[in-house]
């Protein structure tokens, strides 16, 4: 028939055809997510239905052909108003809180007279076929089971808890008038049928409304919109967010407040409860968020662009937040690169044990040679260099840095998360606190640092990293080294010290700078990481100085930037 079924601008026709029985499947299943999308589509359903039937009953009226007739008085007209009245007092009363505007009235009070109108056969019969669609659809809009539609899929389930002991496994079809869904914990992947991708962390309650829309009453979500799926819409109890082409991330507090982030594109923000604006809409650019309070007002906040679960690895379970790199720190207090490692922890390189700093524990050392870390799948070996060997093993598959400067074969203290250096004297003005590089102090969250002496060594496993993340790859590393320049002011040395700093790939060598002192400040490293290289090594010697006395050094910012193009 040509019928359209993408939009709704020609829901008359398809209506007309639903009531003679002429529509097929695709076009009564159009109409039912139409019905099922708001209370006005329910309404226009009803107006057109009673405009129908009296177009239909006076049609039939002046109809007088030859044969068999059938008298319709006008107590049988009366009977099937009252009918069609009685149906739409049930929709007002199921849907009494969401209907806005006062509903015409179906029955005026006229003056009539008793008529009697003849009808044929096949006229009735007609009108009965078409009030059996009718009647099938008025029973639609009352029954909420007639009226369930699929509408979207799960995914991805990431360790997911639902309330009740419920089961929502990979691939379960979830339907717009589903009861409300509590996870409680873990994390979930929900692809709507109309291309929205949204990802909701628990606690977290939610519901979807249609392909294009649903309802986040508590907890967090991030929402991928592509372009063809523009006009997606998520309901919170105080706001409405109308996407534009978007990435965003909702948050909404147990009070029902609300917070939107943009991330990329726009989105339309509409203050105020389902179907009570308290605000005018307002546009949301990418990198602004706004939060919306109880009582409607709309307040800018800055973004965040790492609180919300963005994607989902189904195979390691990767949960990624937006975060562009990997913090190498962080994985040396014992971490996974993003945030989870204790500050003030790090690696006994006589050990490969993870521990605490407590200078009292930390002395100087003679060992050589390298140590496996067992208790961490991210970290390879720690090791030490030789005094009368220039190579060394710096991993366990046996690869070797031929080129080691000789040294004394000392170091102190462990390699740390942290910029955090003592003294193991006792007197009161020894100096113990961070470090710092070119007037920053490292050795927070914001300003992460590995604290690592001279005369020490570590190697990373990118391929074990590499499986950590899913399908992100591993672009380049950075970081600024450098020692720190309150040695001379706060450790009491009399000369400069100076040190060497090295980055190794695989056992080869891809950055040296030899005989760094304070006052010469750090230097920045940045090195691309091929595909195919498994071990990061860093590592520190002492300098032409042939002492590792003051060597108060470290490697700022250490980054591995992450390739998000998967």
């Amino acid at each position: 028939m040509g019928m359209r079924y993408n939009d709704n601008s020609n829901i008359e026709d398809l209506l007309f055809l639903l009531v003679e029985n002429a529509l097929d499947k695709e076009g009564v299943e159009h109409i039912e997510r139409w019905l099922s999308s708001s209370v006005e589509a329910k309404q226009y359903y009803l107006d057109f239905v009673k405009d129908y039937t009296l177009m239909k009953a006076q049609t039939n009226s002046m109809i007088d052909m030859e044969g068999d007739t059938f008298p319709i008085h006008d107590e049988y007209d009366a009977e099937l108003w009252s009918a069609l009245a009685e149906m739409e007092r049930e929709a007002e009363t199921n849907h009494d809180a969401e209907v806005v505007a006062e509903p015409r009235p179906l029955i005026q009070t006229v003056e009539r007279q008793k008529i009697t109108f003849k009808v044929s056969k096949s006229s009735l019969l007609t009108f009965i076929v078409s009030a059996a669609a009718i009647l099938f659809f008025a029973i639609f809009l009352h029954l909420p089971s007639s009226s369930r539609i699929e509408v979207a899929t799960l995914s991805i389930n990431h360790e997911a808890v639902f309330a009740n002991g419920a089961s929502y496994p990979v691939g379960t079809r979830l339907s717009n008038n589903d009861k409300s869904l509590w996870l409680q914990k873990g994390a979930v992947t929900i692809e709507f049928d109309y291309g929205a991708e949204v990802v909701i962390e628990g606690p977290a309650e939610f519901s979807m409304d249609s392909a294009e829309d649903m309802t986040l009453n508590y907890g967090r979500l991030f929402a991928r919109v592509p372009g063809r799926s523009k006009g997606f819409t998520v309901e919170t109890p105080m706001a409405q967010i109308i996407d534009l082409g978007t990435e965003f991330g909702v948050k909404v507090d147990y009070d029902r407040a609300c917070e939107v982030h943009m991330i990329k594109g726009n989105a339309s923000l509409i203050p105020g409860v389902k179907g009570q604006t308290t605000g005018a809409s307002q546009l949301l650019n990418a990198n602004e968020a706004k939060y919306v309070s109880l009582s409607g007002e709309v307040k800018t906040i800055p973004v965040k662009t790492t609180d919300f679960i963005r994607q989902i690895d189904p195979e390691t379970g990767f949960a990624w937040r937006g975060q562009s790199h990997i913090d190498l720190a962080d994985i040396v207090g014992g971490g996974n690169g993003f945030g989870t490692g204790k500050l003030e922890y790090g690696i006994n390189p006589e050990t490969g044990v993870l521990a605490y700093r407590d200078r009292d524990h930390v002395t100087f050392s003679s060992y050589q040679g390298f140590t496996v870390v067992d208790g961490n799948p991210l970290v390879d070996v720690v090791f030490c260099p030789f005094k009368d060997n220039s190579s060394i093993q710096v991993s366990t598959d046996g690869k070797i840095f031929g080129e080691c400067p000789l040294t004394s074969g000392t170091h102190w203290g462990y390699i740390m998360n942290s910029g955090w250096f003592g003294q193991t004297s006792r007197a009161e003005d020894a100096y113990n606190g961070n470090l710092q590089l070119d007037g920053q102090v490292y050795g927070s969250k914001e300003f992460p640092a590995i604290a690592i002496h001279s005369n020490l060594g570590i190697t990373f496993d990118l391929d074990a990293i590499r499986e950590s993340i899913g399908t992100f790859k591993l672009d380049r590393f950075t970081s600024h080294c450098g020692i720190s320049e309150l040695v001379t002011e706060k450790g009491g040395f009399s000369f400069e010290p100076n040190a060497s700093f090295y980055v190794l790939l695989d056992g080869q060598k891809q950055f040296e700078q030899n005989d760094m002192t304070p006052a010469g400040g750090g230097a920045d490293i940045d090195l691309e990481i091929p595909a195919d290289v498994r071990f990061l090594t860093l590592l520190v010697t002492e300098g032409s100085d042939g002492t590792y006395d003051g060597d108060w050094t470290l490697f700022a910012n250490p980054k591995l930037q992450l390739n998000q193009s998967n």
